[in-house]
């Protein structure tokens, strides 16, 4: 019995000791162990938070006095509030709201310093983008105790004052008539459904796309196709476009779905929906065509798909606002085409937001498609040549 345990143990190791050498021979390889995991830390450490901090704001400052503009400048001291625009007209708010410039916004009335030096309390307006429930919320929370900071604070800005400001209890409330755009019920499905169609999207077309085209080289079919009368860009196109009607099937079924089981109203124009989706399948199908081209097995492409998924969901606003994210971290959310897309599809479904609206965002899509899918198509070419 011991020798057959050696025996074991002696076909065993020289198996596991291949294997480690087969891994450290592949230096993509272990990148990919190594670095991969200290990327992710520093990434989710500081993208997966729950907390919400600097919710985009525009204020409406109707009456532009020293008080109104102490106000601002309290919001602004603060992490809770990003100001992104300071107007005096109020229509102004729609533009701001509609883009996804602004998701909250503060109306100071004209007469505020005049309510408040009659020993009244000033009524202020907020308005609040309820497409995402979660963070309007918690913002109308933030909100509130700001205004009872800011009166207790005007007792030690304006000591000559204090006749005026001493009686106010409480100092300044938020207006009763607090209206929440676009979502008035704070209902999640509303938030998340689109955000799910981008998922579906990015995840079914990345990831088949590299896998299937590795599969076919891993059985040899791949190599038949490259010594038929086909073109290399032939042999391309007609391995991405499958994938790309599959997408639209799968998005036209979430979005069946989402308007008839869940209720979400589509609000926006489904021309434009499918356009911004054929965008963002330029560049998942593009990335899939990469990741098929640096990739030599479906383990390996699998792997490989996925290191970029993680980055791409984390990083889109999906999950995790980002505006809750670290500076440097924001900036990299640039490079995130599902950030644009989610987006588009948030403001087409939600706010009924046309083209001009989403210029930027669809512009960014259209530029990371075109250039994304021109990249890879010319590594595709090259690798199969």
């Amino acid at each position: 019995m011991p020798q057959k345990k050696t025996s074991r143990r002696a076909r065993l190791l020289p198996l596991i000791k291949k294997e480690f050498i087969q891994i450290f021979r592949t230096k993509p390889m272990l990148a990919f162990i190594f670095v991969m995991p200290i990327v992710q830390t520093l990434v989710m450490g500081y993208a997966v938070t729950t907390e919400v901090t600097r919710v985009p704001m525009v204020i409406c400052d109707q009456e532009r006095s020293q008080q109104s503009r102490q106000l601002i400048r309290s919001i602004r001291q603060t992490e809770y509030f990003d100001l992104v625009g300071i107007t005096s007209e109020y229509t102004e708010i729609e533009r701001y709201m509609d883009s996804g410039e602004a998701a909250s916004a503060l109306v100071i009335p004209p007469d505020f310093t005049r309510q408040m030096r009659k020993n009244k309390v000033p009524v202020l307006q907020a308005i609040m983008d309820g497409s995402n429930s979660n963070t309007a919320q918690i913002a109308i929370g933030y909100l509130q105790g700001l205004m009872g900071k800011y009166g207790e604070q005007l007792r030690v800005w304006y000591p000559n004052d204090i006749m005026y400001y001493a009686g106010l209890n409480p100092p300044i409330r938020i207006a009763a008539n607090m209206r929440v755009w676009y979502n008035p019920n704070f209902e999640n499905t509303y938030f998340m459904v689109p955000g799910i169609i981008g998922l579906i999207l990015a995840f079914s077309t990345l990831i088949l796309t590299a896998v299937s085209i590795v599969r076919e080289r891993e059985v040899g079919t791949l190599e038949q196709l490259m010594v038929s009368p086909l073109k290399s860009w032939q042999i391309m196109l007609g391995k991405i476009t499958p994938f790309a009607l599959l997408g639209f099937v799968e998005i036209s079924i979430v979005m069946v779905a989402g308007k008839y089981y869940f209720m979400i109203p589509m609000r926006g124009s489904f021309p434009l929906l499918f356009f911004v989706s054929f965008l963002m399948l330029l560049t998942t199908l593009g990335l899939g065509l990469f990741v098929s081209s640096i990739t030599k097995t479906q383990q390996q492409s699998m792997f490989v798909a996925w290191f970029f998924l993680i980055f791409i969901i984390l990083m889109s606003g999906f999950f995790f606002p980002v505006d809750n994210m670290p500076l440097w971290l924001r900036r990299l959310s640039l490079l995130d085409p599902l950030r644009y897309y989610i987006a588009c599809l948030r403001g087409i479904f939600l706010k009924g937001a046309g083209f001009q609206a989403l210029l930027p965002q669809i512009g960014a899509l259209a530029g990371y498609g075109v250039l994304i899918i021109t990249f890879a198509s010319l590594r595709f070419q090259k690798r199969i040549s």
